[in-house]
This record gives C-alpha cells, structure tokens and sequence, in this order.
C-alpha cells in the first residue's frame, strides 16, 4: 500500500497545475457578487453546468473571505435542518442546539456587510411541486432577519422549476429582482491564458478548437 501511494503521489506531481484564470464568466460573478453584497440585496445566478460558476464563485469568496463571506455548497440530502446546520458549523455557532436556539444564533452572526452564497440550490428544490423549499425559504428568513446580502447559484433548471412553487418565486424575484444568466459560449481571450499555460506558442488553427 506504501508504495502505491508513493506511486499515486509522483503521478500526481508529475501533472502541471492550472492557474485560475479570470474570463467571461468569471468576471461577471465578480461583478454579481461584489454588486449584491455592496447594496444587501439577494441575487440568483444561473447558467449551464460545467461553464466556471463554482470556480468563479470559490475565487471570489476566497479573495472577500475576511469575515463577510460565507459560502456552502448545498446538498441533495438534509434539507432545511442540513442546510441551517452547514452554516452554523461556517459561522461558528454551536451545531447541538435545538433548531430554535440554532437559528438566531446563525442570524446574529450575519449583518449588511456579510453575504451567504449558497451553489447547487437545484438540491434544495422539491421534486413534487406540492412540497415547498423549506431549504430555501429559510436562507431567504436569514437575510431578511439579518439584513445580509444572499447569492444563489444554480443550473438554468432552477427557473422553470421554481416556477411551480408561484408564491415562493413571487417573493423570490421581488427580493431578487430576474436572474443573472452566465454566458454559456467562451471566446478566444477566455481560453488563450488557459492553453498557454500547456502551450507557450499555440497555433492560431489549434486556439479555434
């Protein structure tokens, strides 16, 4: 075992790692993201899978990650109990506690100049359109109580499917305002910092790939 982890280890080293690399789409969750928490306002950011929104989102956090962000990755399990004890354990607040007690201890540790960014939230949307998104509803109760900024990202499904929910997508949109969609194509300055990392002196035919 000792020396297929050595194995796996020189394998691993023996790849070049990828800088980030901003483009199109990450500069426009920089901008999203910067804009929401700068004004306190909640925002939904959709785009297709695949196209940087987690990258773009992680980055952003990392570089705003003195105090004011705080970001989770929502999960297909759990709920809204999962989800409330995802930012407890994030904020610092006791995850032991009754989900009474849990919840305005998670409040008071968010004001108007923190954001909660959750991803994935396609996870916390019901499958039957009779069950609302508790899971949802309560990060909407967090930064209404809190006065804090909230992102949402998602895939472009997470519209038609909150749709069937018309009373909870009523009052996300009036607080949202319409979702952010990502772009969904690259250009050639997107991907040229990322092929010059491998090939210093790519081919023009070779960038149009």
């Amino acid at each position: 075992k000792a020396e297929a982890d050595k194995k796996l280890e020189a394998e691993r080293a023996s790849f070049q790692m990828c800088r980030f690399t901003p483009n199109t789409v990450t500069k426009r969750i920089d901008w999203i993201l910067s804009y929401t928490l700068q004004r306190a306002r909640s925002s939904l950011i959709l785009g297709d899978g695949g196209i940087g929104k987690t990258a773009g989102k992680d980055r952003w956090c990392e570089e705003n990650n003195h105090g004011r962000s705080v970001s989770i990755n929502c999960l297909p399990i759990g709920g809204a109990k999962g989800l409330l004890v995802q930012v407890a354990q994030k904020v610092g607040v006791n995850q032991n506690m009754s989900l009474a007690q849990m919840l305005p201890a998670v409040v008071r540790a968010f004001n108007s100049n923190r954001i909660l960014v959750l991803d994935e939230i396609q996870h916390l949307i019901p499958t039957s359109v009779r069950t609302p998104p508790v899971a949802l509803e309560l990060a909407r109760r967090i930064a209404d109580l809190s006065g804090c900024a909230l992102a949402m990202f998602g895939t472009i499904r997470v519209s038609s499917n909150l749709e069937s929910q018309p009373y909870f997508y009523e009052q996300l949109v009036r607080r949202c305002g319409k979702p952010y969609y990502l772009p969904d194509k690259f250009v050639a300055e997107d991907v040229t910092p990322i092929i010059t990392q491998f090939i210093p002196r790519p081919s023009s035919d070779f960038e149009s790939i």
